[in-house]
């Protein structure tokens, strides 16, 4: 009876981690800004963006554009709500960068190829592709930064 409306994560909060550190702060499980570390793991980031060319004149863009939900030459499906999953995904992992400092890391990759949110049979794509991830520099980084920082 009347539950209302339940949103996955995936919806609002494509990287938690300033909703983790208000969470972590409001309910007294860290003192300070200063007690938290926190690593933050994406999923990947799509690899799709739109060219000059492909935008043309952006004044004629309306929601048909931006919500048509196949592919159309180079702009990809629903390309609004790509641009707004990626880039609250990276506005998050700026903030937590200017909250935390040195107190915060992330590893994430580019994606080679779209993947929908709820596409199951990319699994192994994206288990092959996060294979590749860990054994590039940048994933190191994060091994040395948990390393240094967890004890």
């Amino acid at each position: 009876p009347g539950f209302g409306y339940f949103g996955d994560g995936g919806v609002f909060a494509n990287n938690p981690t300033v909703v983790a550190v208000a969470e972590a702060l409001a309910n007294g499980l860290a003192s300070d800004l200063g007690s938290l570390r926190v690593l933050s793991l994406g999923t990947g980031v799509s690899p799709e963006g739109l060219t000059q060319d492909e935008i043309g004149d952006p004044l004629k863009w309306g929601a048909t554009k931006w919500l048509w939900p196949l592919k159309s030459g180079g702009v990809p499906a629903e390309a609004l709500l790509s641009l707004t999953m990626d880039t609250t995904a990276a506005l998050a992992a700026r903030q937590a960068e200017q909250i935390l400092g040195g107190n915060y890391q992330r590893g994430n990759y580019v994606l080679s190829q779209p993947v929908a949110l709820d596409d199951y049979e990319q699994v192994a794509l994206l288990e092959s592709e996060t294979d590749a991830y860990m054994q590039t520099a940048e994933w190191q980084a994060v091994c040395q930064w948990v390393e240094a920082n967890w004890q």
